[in-house]
């Protein structure tokens, strides 16, 4: 009786493994919006470095809080950067969340600045302190839908 208790359960956990296969999750990192900024860069030589270097110094704090800004340079070549994951992400997933946005908003090249939103996380740049900017002229809502796309996607 042992032995058919053993192979019925080593059946069910082989069968139950194959339909494990077909169970796929949706990625956290879905692109909603995106929108780059009219205005280029004046001076692209600079802008690129000032760039890596703003990703990383808003990473490094992202990593603690789920939320960082930063700046770097000043006057004309400043940047200004923000980035935050929404409150359902994790610590853990955060940064993988921004690491996917901040690799999607250099589309945005030569403009001085954008805005890339995830399903979990969004991230700005520009070439002004944006910070105290609670409404502006390109915010909108986007409200999603299960069932099937809107024309705004």
């Amino acid at each position: 009786m042992n032995k058919t208790a053993g192979y019925v359960f080593t059946v069910l956990m082989i069968k139950s493994l194959a339909l494990l296969e077909g169970v796929r999750a949706e990625p956290r990192a879905q692109i909603v919006n995106m929108t780059c900024n009219p205005q280029r860069e004046h001076n692209t030589t600079l802008f690129v470095p000032n760039f890596i270097a703003l990703m990383e110094r808003i990473s490094d704090v992202l990593r603690q809080f789920g939320w960082g800004t930063a700046v770097i340079g000043s006057g004309l070549d400043a940047n200004y950067g923000l980035a935050q994951c929404y409150g359902d992400l994790s610590l853990t997933d955060c940064p993988l969340c921004y690491a996917e946005a901040r690799t999607v908003l250099p589309e945005c090249y030569p403009s001085n600045g954008g805005r890339v939103f995830l399903d979990k996380c969004f991230v700005r740049s520009g070439n002004y302190s944006f910070y105290e900017e609670y409404l502006g002229p390109n915010d909108m809502v986007v409200c999603g839908n299960a069932s099937r796309k809107g024309s705004d996607f």
